[in-house]
């Protein structure tokens, strides 16, 4: 199965986060550092779910916090830890571990309405701090590299607060606040990938689609009334797999371009609305995925960049003859793709516009799918985030028919994930 899978290759050191099972202090909704309390009846039947998911898979190092409802998740998952690391605990929330959120707003108010300005201010009065954790996690990431091969694969069974620092560090995004991702459920995944120059990219974030089609922060937003869209690339073409360049180019599914959009149909559940693309693989990609629900609406907006010159050739061939090529992706400067295409900029714009759209016209609560193009999906995304020119490269590309949500809430939107594509781990195995 092209990408989708946990064990695809690669070329560079991979860690695979993974947050505990269901812990009793999640279950009574009680906030929960460094205080340690057994897994819920839920919390083991979900390790056990992401078993059936992991469990097979070959880890050259497998590590855990040393708070036991992270090593015993490790554990159940088949996985039991070779070490189990106090850099892994979840961050100290000083007085408010075992506090419910209602507490911790009445008690701490000022506290909190500091954080919220952006103060970096001890949790809890007597815990870490978001810079304080933001730090031992880089360093927990920067020994892994130093002790792992450069095609080597580790297992990380940790915490919510921990893997959400790592991932602000991957992508660079300001310590203060929770920021523009949203927080994930009880055995999440989320995975980043180390080149040999130690540069990280996100390859997925809170993937949940073991435990189902819509399940975590996603989805307890969307019961709140928030809208949900549901970002999806389309299916493989032959120019994915040959290396061609399509742009613009109406390219159709192949074979097994069509089967993926068949295991993302019955997988990813109801939605209230679908959009596609009306270039010829995102809009067969919706009409195979959502056929016994509802006709997909064409809209322009979500067509991929247009490739100018380059569309049609070998991509292989264009870096080989444009040698500044590999410079200009680097630190980021934009310019008009294939001499006639579309700048960066351009994309972005119209991608954002498209997609706020698209949310700002819901009436109430609604799930909207909006089937796309890797090149769009990602200029939004990194938009949503507010990465930089330079920070561009901190995303991995988009798998085809992967899932990446963003919830439209009344302080913005947030990514609740990215690059879900449990279907073609399930399908492959089929």
């Amino acid at each position: 199965m092209a990408g989708g899978s946990l064990s695809e290759k690669r070329a560079s050191l991979r860690i695979t986060f993974v947050r505990h099972g269901q812990s009793e202090a999640n279950a009574a909704k009680v906030w929960q550092g460094r205080g340690s309390t057994p897994l819920t009846a839920d919390g083991r039947d979900q390790a056990a779910i992401l078993g059936r998911r992991i469990g097979e898979r070959k880890y050259d190092l497998v590590l855990s916090s040393d708070i036991e409802r992270a090593f015993h998740t490790a554990q159940i998952a088949g996985h039991n830890p070779q070490e189990r690391l106090a850099v892994w605990r979840e961050g100290d929330i000083g007085a408010w571990d075992g506090l419910s959120e209602k507490e911790i707003l009445e008690r701490y108010a000022d506290d909190i309405a500091r954080l919220r300005k952006g103060e970096d201010l001890p949790f809890g009065e007597t815990g870490e701090s978001m810079a304080d954790v933001r730090a031992r996690v880089s360093s927990g990431i920067d020994d892994l590299i130093d002790r792992l091969g450069p095609d080597d694969h580790a297992l990380v069974v940790t915490h919510g607060g921990v893997i959400a620092a790592a991932v602000r560090q991957v992508l660079n995004l300001p310590t203060k606040g929770r920021g523009p991702i949203g927080l994930m459920m009880n055995t999440a995944i989320t995975e980043i990938d180390v080149s040999q120059d130690r540069s990280m990219k996100l390859v997925r974030y809170a993937d949940a689609g073991h435990l189902g089609g819509f399940v975590g922060f996603a989805s307890r937003m969307h019961g709140e009334g928030a809208v949900v869209v549901d970002l999806i690339r389309h299916g493989l073409t032959d120019a994915n797999e040959a290396g061609w360049v399509q742009g613009q180019t109406d390219w159709g599914l192949n074979d097994q371009g069509r089967s993926q959009a068949e295991a993302l149909g019955g997988w990813i559940g109801q939605v209230d609305a679908v959009f596609a693309s009306p270039l010829g693989r995102a809009a067969e990609t919706a009409a195979i995925a959502f056929a016994d629900h509802h006709e997909p609406e064409h809209h322009d907006g979500l067509k991929e960049i247009h490739m100018g010159e380059w569309e049609g050739q070998n991509w292989a061939d264009i870096v080989a003859g444009n040698p500044e090529l590999g410079e200009l992706w680097h630190i980021g400067d934009d310019f008009h793709r294939g001499g006639t295409g579309e700048s960066y900029a351009q994309l972005r714009d119209r991608a954002n516009e498209t997609i706020r759209a698209m949310a700002g016209s819901a009436d109430g609560p609604r799930r909207v799918a909006a089937v796309s193009h890797a090149g769009t999906i990602g200029a939004y995304i990194r938009t949503l985030l507010g990465l930089s020119s330079d920070g561009h490269n901190r995303l991995a590309r988009l798998t085809n028919t992967s899932v990446s949500r963003v919830v439209f809430t009344e302080d913005g939107p947030l990514l609740a994930d990215y690059n879900v594509s449990y279907h073609l781990e399930t399908n492959s195995r089929a």
